[in-house]
């Protein structure tokens, strides 16, 4: 068992000397699969800031993972009750791999999505930085200072 992700307290685990240690798993491996998922999903459609119904008992357990997220309106009473959060990739990413980098390694898929989100988040900075009619422009000079 790999230490940083378990601890005393609840399964029984024996070991090679024969000695019974009781674990509790601390980082939990569903949820994180899934936002692995949902990232490298919303990565592949161009999109880096989501919006996400989440139950309110849950969102301590996003914050205990290094998710960071804002808190959007108020609560929704729709299917037992919701709360509207609304975040950005790159930056719950590089929150994560900071503060919790056993969670980032999961999600990012060791890198990997991190990598996708980076990517996109340099190319549309890079894009929103100079519009259309200024890009034509620097064109047009660079054109006629080769000449």
């Amino acid at each position: 068992l790999l230490p940083a992700y378990y601890g005393p307290d609840d399964v029984e685990v024996k070991g090679q000397s024969g000695k019974v240690t009781l674990v509790r798993r601390r980082i939990p491996y569903a949820p994180l699969a899934l936002l692995q998922g949902a990232f490298e999903t919303a990565l592949n459609a161009r999109i880096t800031d989501c919006l996400w119904m989440v139950e309110p008992r849950q969102l301590w357990s996003l914050k205990k993972i290094g998710m960071n997220y804002r808190v959007l309106g108020p609560h929704i009473d729709h299917h037992g009750g919701v709360q509207p959060i609304i975040f950005n990739i790159k930056n719950v990413l590089d929150n994560m791999r900071r503060v919790r980098p056993h969670c980032w390694d999961i999600v990012s898929d060791e890198g990997r999505i991190q990598a996708m989100a980076d990517e996109l988040c340099h190319n549309d900075w890079q894009d929103q930085l100079i519009d259309e009619t200024c890009e034509d422009m620097m064109d047009r000079r660079l054109v006629e200072s080769a000449e």
